[in-house]
């Protein structure tokens, strides 16, 4: 896990964290990981804890409606290769009047630690193919649902520290 230290959006407190996955065993295995990030709470979910204590700040925000995975969710991390993806969180919400406010505790020069949990139980996944419009389409046509199997399982815990920067 990395926090990219450039802002992303000028008008918004958004930062970037790379996280990486790394196979370091003999055989293929796949990792699943929602590509839409607001999908990815109770997967992969960023916790940042102030100091003092106080109540974890988590992204992303739950989002209960259905989501279907395609095969782009479920990449395929052959042996000893090396994922890398995004994932945002923002020191800022969005208040009633559509203004961002920045979240208490998260003031320039606060120390933060920035934990990141991945975590997936899903042993085998039922996938949709990847959405095609167009010609991709026709010429694609539909095709069926595939099962997923080798999906890695399991908890990973990896935290920073991270100075709120101006």
């Amino acid at each position: 896990m990395e926090i990219d230290p450039r802002k992303p959006h000028p008008e918004r407190a958004t930062w970037r964290v790379r996280l990486r996955f790394e196979n370091v065993s003999d055989a293929p295995f796949r990792i699943y990981l929602p590509t839409s990030e607001p999908f990815r709470c109770g997967v992969s979910t960023l916790h940042l804890f102030v100091d003092p204590p106080e109540p974890a700040i988590f992204f992303p925000t739950p989002r209960p409606h259905g989501f279907r995975p395609t095969i782009r969710d479920v990449p395929l991390l052959a042996p000893q290769a090396v994922w890398e993806e995004t994932q945002s969180f923002s020191l800022d919400r969005v208040e009633g009047d559509g203004a961002p406010r920045r979240i208490p505790g998260l003031e320039p020069g606060r120390r933060v630690t920035v934990r990141w949990i991945y975590r997936n139980g899903f042993q085998t996944l039922t996938v949709s193919p990847a959405a095609a419009s167009g010609w991709r389409r026709w010429l694609l046509r539909p095709r069926r649902p595939r099962t997923l199997h080798h999906i890695w399982t399991g908890t990973l815990t990896v935290s920073a520290d991270w100075t709120v920067p101006d």
